[in-house]
């Protein structure tokens, strides 16, 4: 469970957490998040966790509750892969989503870098690379994400975290 995993963390409090919960919709938000409240406020880490979600009306309810948000946007090939819209289209999209929420950062696949970086340059970023194998290529990619100054998390599952 979350809790057991949460057990063995030394100082969990001194960490931060990008809490990806599936399937989180508006009907089960409050009471997911009755629950989470419990893990948080056992470890004190609420006020490191950052909630992911696509759902404006569900990551309103995690605002309420005083959780910073992460609005997951879509990739921009996945859009064109299933050939709906165009670039200007779904970068409009996440505009008014943002506008609409105002989350603490927006995240989406690395695919989307630069042009989330370019297009909303206020904005935290968190760009996920996973799986991703650990070869200087790669690392190097790594590096470039996080000079951009709007991105602030990179999730990779390189087996250390000794590349700067």
């Amino acid at each position: 469970t979350l809790d057991d995993w949460m057990s063995i963390l030394q100082n969990p409090e001194k960490m931060s957490f990008w809490i990806d919960f599936k399937n989180l919709s508006r009907e089960n938000a409050n009471a997911a998040l009755d629950v989470f409240d419990l893990i948080t406020k056992k470890y004190n880490i609420h006020d490191n966790c950052f909630i992911e979600s696509q759902d404006i009306e569900t990551l309103k309810i995690v605002k309420e509750r005083n959780y910073f948000t992460i609005l997951w946007v879509e990739n921009l090939h996945y859009w064109k892969k299933r050939q709906l819209k165009d670039t200007i289209f779904v970068m409009n999209k996440i505009r008014s989503q943002i506008e609409e929420l105002q989350p603490d950062a927006i995240s989406c696949e690395y695919t989307m870098f630069p042009l989330l970086c370019d297009t909303f340059p206020e904005q935290n970023i968190h760009f996920w690379d996973t799986p991703k194998d650990y070869t200087p290529e790669n690392v190097e990619f790594t590096k470039k994400l996080c000079e951009n100054e709007s991105v602030k998390v990179v999730l990779v599952d390189y087996p250390t975290a000794d590349i700067f």
